[in-house]
């Protein structure tokens, strides 16, 4: 494999490798954060769950831009901050769309039915997450002047 396809596939799998490390670490915030305010606090269950998507909405934006694209060039922070909510909000209405056409287009409401369209969701909306992100949110950005860019830092693994 010639060395340009070996760094490109590293740089990939470096990247995918961190943006699946911050979702994580968002997803297991998410779940104790829910469960204490929801359970612990005795906040209403729709309240806790509001607090929490944007806690880890924004723990997710900032592991994303420092971390897993800190290698590619956004348009600013405030226009990645609204790429990255639209995008955010799209992948959910992805994330959705099995879960709808299982239970009202097929009409199946058991737990295995449900269930298996909640992960074929969930893997629909992280891929929308990931290519958007790294396309249009931190998208290589050709008419920012460099000194005008933020500073670019190294990239994953190098």
């Amino acid at each position: 494999m010639p060395i340009v396809a070996r760094v490109l596939r590293h740089r990939l799998t470096a990247e995918l490798a961190t943006f699946g490390l911050v979702g994580g670490i968002c997803l297991v915030t998410d779940i104790v954060l829910f469960n204490v305010l929801a359970f612990g606090v005795g906040v209403t269950p729709v309240l806790a769950k509001a607090v929490t998507m944007l806690v880890t909405g924004t723990m997710a934006f900032i592991g994303h831009r420092k971390v897993t694209f800190r290698h590619r060039q956004g348009a600013g922070l405030g226009r990645e901050v609204v790429l990255f909510t639209a995008v955010t909000a799209a992948s959910l209405v992805t994330g959705l769309a099995p879960i709808w056409l299982v239970r009202s287009g097929l009409d199946h409401t058991g737990p295995i039915w449900l269930n298996a369209a909640n992960l074929v969701g969930i893997a629909l909306g992280s891929s929308v997450r990931y290519l958007a992100y790294r396309h249009v949110v931190w998208g290589e950005d050709v008419t920012t002047e460099p000194s005008a860019a933020r500073p670019r830092l190294p990239a994953p693994g190098s």
